[in-house]
């Protein structure tokens, strides 16, 4: 049975002798490693995203401020169990990478308190050399042997096993996707998973909602061919992991991503979020 939500790895403490100040929380192997570097960036109030070496190797180290209303809410949801986002997506990246999937491997993970409300939060994690999908489809070829609608219709695979697996990303934009086509396997590894997770607390609406992340830009990264090779890879997936085929099933789920879409471009619109660009052209669900 899947857990039903993201795995948490025990707290790491000091080495004997050493405490952590209060309303400390640090989790992964290399927290204790990281932990200075934080305190310093917590005291001078900065946020950030750097690459580093952490626990040896190449990691990508952000971290970033928990201030006004964030801050109370913050706490209010860990008082039912749900961490701070960082610690959420240290437990997230861990059960992906449990369950088969590609993800970076977290290193280190924290969040430190001010007058008992969390305050600054970090994350560590191995860094991927790998382009995401939306620089890989606004370039001139994914690479020497790929072509995008191949590299589209294994994103499709992948979603469809995650979403098999219980775990809805609610974050699926194709920034947050790397493509890893060095090896013999086009390998899809997922980043930025700290606003989903596994487990029954998601509605079906939820999967809904990581495939309009999917097409919200599409209309200028790819071809309505992408989408067929996409969503057609998708559904079929569905259909091999659950013993049954799509069906009309799938045309209705592909009318509730066009409407979800819309959605997506009006509140972005109304943040007055147009970076990247919203797409003028209209999504259209594909004929599969």
């Amino acid at each position: 049975m899947l857990p039903s939500s993201p795995v948490e790895p025990p707290v790491r403490e000091r080495p004997a002798g050493a405490r952590l100040p209060a309303g400390t929380r640090l989790i992964g192997p290399a927290a204790a490693e990281v932990e200075p570097a934080m305190r310093a960036a917590a005291a001078r109030g900065a946020q950030g995203l750097e690459r580093r070496t952490v626990d040896g190797r190449p990691a990508y180290l952000k971290y970033s401020r928990l201030k006004g209303s964030a801050r109370l809410r913050y706490a209010w949801k860990a008082a039912f169990g749900s961490p701070a986002p960082m610690l959420r997506e240290f437990g997230n990246l861990g059960w992906l990478r449990a369950h088969g999937f590609d993800a970076p491997e977290p290193l280190a993970a924290g969040v430190f308190r001010r007058r008992l409300l969390p305050s600054f939060q970090f994350l560590a994690t191995e860094a991927i050399e790998a382009p995401t999908l939306r620089s890989l489809a606004g370039s001139d070829a994914p690479g020497p042997e790929t072509d995008l609608e191949t590299v589209l219709a294994r994103v499709g695979v992948e979603a469809a096993r995650l979403h098999a697996a219980g775990f809805v990303h609610r974050d699926l934009y194709p920034r947050n996707l790397l493509i890893d086509a060095r090896g013999e396997a086009l390998r899809i590894h997922l980043i930025d998973a700290w606003r989903g997770g596994p487990g029954p607390r998601w509605p079906g609406r939820g999967v809904v909602y990581d495939l309009a992340c999917l097409a919200l830009y599409a209309p200028s990264l790819w071809s309505p061919d992408g989408d067929r090779a996409l969503f057609g890879a998708y559904f079929r997936e569905r259909g091999r992991a659950t013993g049954r085929t799509p069906g009309p099933a799938a045309g209705e789920i592909l009318a509730a991503v066009a409407r979800q879409r819309l959605r997506l471009v009006d509140r972005l619109r109304k943040r007055g979020r147009t970076e990247p660009p919203i797409p003028p052209r209209a999504w259209s669900p594909p004929e599969l």
